[in-house]
């Protein structure tokens, strides 16, 4: 059965089998095949699991919650279930009409999708994998060789954004914990960013976490639980006991990972979380927090700096990435501060103004390593500046906006 399977694929189906024989596990599942496939980078299944849902931290939580109610029974042969022989029946038809030699961890990750198992396929979805991207990378691919290490890798952006997903503090984990937990009061195995939101509030309202430089006692706790009780039911009723953390719910934590990075922090703080949820769902969460994402950056700013010293080993890319950035398209500037820059000098620069505190103008720019706008735009204001970096279509639309 496994002939056309390239070696790799050998490895891991026979890896996952040896694993579910040690868990004495009745059978072996996708998600015993799952586990294996984010384990090893140099499987093209990892590349596209990776370049879809990056913070694999969640991938793993899920994985492990199915595995951990996987029925056993000692002493019996593991066999492939129902729906894992089904993945594997789609991954050979795909095969052929392809007109491939292999049979990739690709394209076997394709088949599960396929085979539309009720546990796996919305966990897949979740991760943000759907059956046109996934072909299209598979054909883009081409005919696998037995080993898949030069098609599993990972472009440089997915590789820093990789680096960027640092891990959630103890306060962070609270907070998903107790959204777990919310979402089993509510009978759902589905976590998203309703629950997170809730469980933010709550938690920061009961002193139960930090989340400096915020006012906890801004918050206000009946309007989220008025605005988000719509969204806390799902799908999945928690009794299968298969926790779910939805498509949106990745995105928060995917931002979320990548303002840590930005901030310079050793892991994903509360702070984070709550930026996330102000970008994914602004409307629910700006009326239980008080404020916009905006808002919350700029306190962000304040006490963490704007600028994140470079190390002498990363190149130019990787030092801009280190700097904080802020989506200028729906950001509303004060007139007074960016008057400060003439329109047809930060046009000509490409730099807008946007906060003065203490004497120190922070301005917006595409390339925040460029220290002779930097040093133009401080002879022009008379201020030292601080530099946030934005994306060049987002400060056009913020020119049209502001000025």
């Amino acid at each position: 059965m496994l002939d056309r399977f390239t070696d790799t694929a050998k490895r891991l189906i026979t890896g996952a089998r040896e694993r579910a024989e040690v868990r004495q596990h009745s059978s072996l599942t996708n998600e015993h095949l799952l586990e294996m496939f984010i384990e090893m980078p140099e499987c093209f299944a990892y590349k596209l699991i990776v370049e879809n849902a990056p913070y694999l931290d969640f991938v793993r939580r899920e994985l492990q919650s199915r595995l951990n109610c996987t029925s056993k029974e000692k002493g019996k042969p593991i066999n492939f279930d129902d729906y894992c022989k089904k993945s594997f029946e789609r991954a050979f038809l795909l095969t052929e009409k392809l007109k491939h030699k292999g049979i990739s961890t690709g394209s076997l990750l394709l088949g599960m999708l396929q085979a539309e198992a009720p546990q796996t396929a919305p966990m897949l979805r979740g991760w943000g994998l759907n059956l046109k991207n996934m072909l299209s990378m598979i054909q883009n691919a081409g005919d696998p060789t037995n080993e898949e290490a030069p098609m599993a890798k990972l472009s440089p952006d997915i590789t820093r954004q990789m680096n960027r997903m640092t891990a959630v503090t103890e306060d962070s984990q609270r907070i998903v914990t107790h959204a777990q937990e919310l979402a089993k009061s509510c009978n759902t195995a589905d976590i998203n960013p309703h629950h997170v939101l809730l469980s933010f509030v709550f938690l920061a309202s009961r002193g139960i976490i930090d989340v400096s430089p915020l006012d906890a006692t801004t918050f206000n706790l009946n309007a989220v639980k008025e605005i988000v009780t719509q969204y806390l039911t799902g799908q999945t009723p928690y009794a299968e006991d298969r926790i779910v953390f939805d498509i949106a719910l990745h995105k928060v934590f995917r931002i979320a990972g990548l303002e840590a990075y930005q901030f310079g922090r050793n892991g994903i703080t509360p702070n984070e979380i709550a930026l996330g949820i102000l970008q994914v769902i602004p409307d629910e969460a700006s009326a239980g927090l008080g404020g916009d994402y905006f808002a919350l950056r700029w306190n962000n700013i304040d006490q963490l700096g704007p600028i994140v010293p470079a190390k002498s080993d990363t190149t130019e890319l990787e030092v801009q990435d280190r700097f904080p950035r802020i989506s200028l398209r729906r950001y509303n500037a004060d007139q007074s501060t960016v008057i400060m820059i003439p329109e047809k000098v930060a046009r000509d620069l490409m730099v807008m103004a946007l906060d003065v505190r203490d004497d120190v103008l922070t301005i917006a720019m595409v390339n925040p390593m460029d220290t002779e706008i930097q040093k133009k735009v401080e002879e022009l204001t008379g201020m030292k500046v601080a530099v946030i970096k934005a994306e060049e279509k987002d400060l056009n639309a913020a020119f049209r906006i502001n000025y």
